[in-house]
């Protein structure tokens, strides 16, 4: 899995028109099944501004299009179902194993494939990439986006577990003595704690990411001081609403 991890800082506007402001753009593609070969009509990203970097879904260190039911992509003939950022991408020794999970895979068909609810594409996705195999940092980015949609769909109980989910994979990241951006994952937990309801231990993280320097080192200062400063903001204001007792933030863009 590639997952969608977005620089909030320098980023321009992408597109060969202009469009409204806020607005993102998508374009069909067609894409072939790396299973079945069965040649697919999905959406790819053409284009988004900054802007996106100020939605709410950044409170849970979620970007669009992760955000977007297109992002999950779901072959209409086998049901392979995964991410936009690595559909295509299965090894050859993980081909035959795949094969045999989605025999027994059923999904309800709809003219688009992002018109199925994608509580059940997630479902199938998860299995996929549990033959696939993912890296700690991999799966907490899956969880953190399939909590989203649940909660999009209104399945608090889906949202919580796929956010606990997610918690424990950030711990295992940051269990590794040699990470880098420690900030991140600490603000992650901050983020996802307080989206599952664990206030005081969101307050112990969120505070714990405020004290440390987001660092990367292949990025200049001035764009390391505005990530660390984008992050900052983010942890403040999921403290401010604690403190005013607010439960969760609409994930509404």
């Amino acid at each position: 899995m590639r997952p969608f991890l977005f620089k909030a800082v320098s980023i321009f506007f992408l597109s060969t028109f202009f469009i409204n402001a806020n607005a993102t753009t998508w374009g069909s593609v067609e894409v072939k099944c790396p299973l079945c070969n069965t040649v697919n009509t999905f959406q790819e990203v053409m284009s988004y501004g900054s802007y996106i970097y100020s939605w709410p879904s950044k409170y849970q260190l979620i970007y669009w299009p992760a955000t977007d039911t297109r992002f999950l992509y779901s072959c209409k003939h086998c049901y392979y179902t995964a991410m936009m950022s690595d559909f295509d991408s299965v090894h050859a020794d993980k081909k035959e194993a795949l094969i045999k999970m989605l025999k027994d895979v059923k999904i309800d068909q709809k003219k688009n494939y992002y018109d199925i609810p994608m509580s059940e594409r997630f479902v199938v996705a998860e299995k996929v990439y549990q033959i696939k195999e993912q890296s700690p940092h991999e799966w907490c980015f899956f969880y953190r986006v399939m909590g989203y949609h649940m909660m999009g769909e209104n399945k608090p109980e889906l949202a919580k577990d796929s956010r606990q989910k997610a918690i424990e994979f950030a711990k295992q990241v940051l269990a590794d003595t040699s990470l880098e951006n420690k900030k991140y994952y600490t603000l992650m937990l901050g983020c996802m704690s307080y989206f599952t309801g664990n206030n005081d231990s969101s307050k112990e993280k969120l505070n714990e990411a405020l004290a440390i320097t987001f660092v990367n080192k292949e990025w200049s200062k001035e764009d390391q001081h505005a990530q660390n400063e984008y992050y900052d903001q983010i942890a403040k204001d999921i403290l401010d609403k604690i403190a005013k007792g607010e439960k969760e933030i609409s994930i509404e863009q």
